[in-house]
């Protein structure tokens, strides 16, 4: 999502007790956050709990797994939050890029 010139972008991905991205995706969110995006990845439950990490703060934690080429973050890189949350989130995402005209 794109808002006065700056980007949020939220991957969402199954949870598994952490995530598992294919490893070229992973360097175009690398690619993303470099340019400036509010990157997320997102672990989906089917519930009503999610597990946000800004890639940011935890880019380099994740682990590099050979087999299948992909990059897992295990639990403790998560933040634990309901649908309300993660809507404040992108609430406050939204409020903020007002500040940035």
């Amino acid at each position: 999502m794109e808002r006065n010139g700056s980007v949020l972008v939220l991957e969402l991905k199954p949870w598994a007790n952490g995530v598992t991205v294919p490893y070229g995706q992973y360097k175009t969110l690398k690619v993303l956050d470099a340019m400036g995006c509010h990157v997320y990845v997102i672990g989906e439950t089917g519930k009503d709990v999610w597990y946000v990490m800004p890639l940011w703060q935890h880019m380099y934690d994740g682990e590099y797994l050979r087999k299948g080429s992909q990059m897992k973050w295990s639990e403790e890189n998560f933040t634990r939050m309901t649908k309300a949350g993660l809507q404040r989130l992108v609430k406050r995402w939204w409020k903020n890029t007002e500040a940035d005209k």
